[in-house]
């Protein structure tokens, strides 16, 4: 959505090609690409996969060797690090272990490369689902999901996952 509310662009991967296409200017593109990279569009390298694994309520685990598991003041927080020390993956927890508050992902020098922060959760079925998701880096580059609806376990068909350049 755009400040005003209004939808701002519609994105699908059918995981071979990634669609965009802007609702302000009309503007689409379609790219070869299994698992693209948003950075582009909107300055954060996350990976289409990550956003779909984000918003199904599930984590993106990067390749680790180490996991360490620390209480702090507002629940638990995971660190995945790799076998010389850098962090991977930081996953913060509520006190219970039982959901997810934010995740933060990092390169292989230990650079943060985005922070999900996860709201609204609600349940689906038997799914706990974020209805509110902010993705964000340390540069100030970000953006917010907001889910207004969430079918779960609905059957769909492929050509739902491509994005027609007309608009229909």
């Amino acid at each position: 959505l755009d400040v005003t509310g209004r939808p701002a662009a519609s994105i699908a991967n059918d995981g071979e090609w990634f669609y965009f296409r802007s609702h302000a200017d009309q503007q689409f593109h379609k790219k070869k690409s299994a698992d693209a990279s948003l950075r582009r569009l909107v300055s954060l390298p996350v990976k289409s996969s990550d956003i779909l694994t984000l918003l199904a309520g599930r984590i993106p685990v990067q390749d680790h060797h180490t996991p360490h598991l620390l209480r702090d003041p507002l629940g638990y927080v995971l660190t995945l690090k790799t076998r010389w020390g850098n962090v991977r993956e930081r996953i913060r927890l509520d006190e219970t272990c039982t959901e997810i508050r934010q995740i933060e992902m990092f390169d292989l020098f230990g650079e943060l490369v985005y922070r999900a922060e996860f709201g609204m959760m609600r349940t689906v079925k038997t799914y706990r689902i974020p209805f509110w998701l902010a993705l964000s880096d340390d540069k100030g580059a970000g953006f917010q999901l907001r889910v207004d609806r969430y079918w779960a376990d609905v059957p769909v068909s492929a050509p739902k996952f491509v994005l027609d350049p007309s608009g229909r």
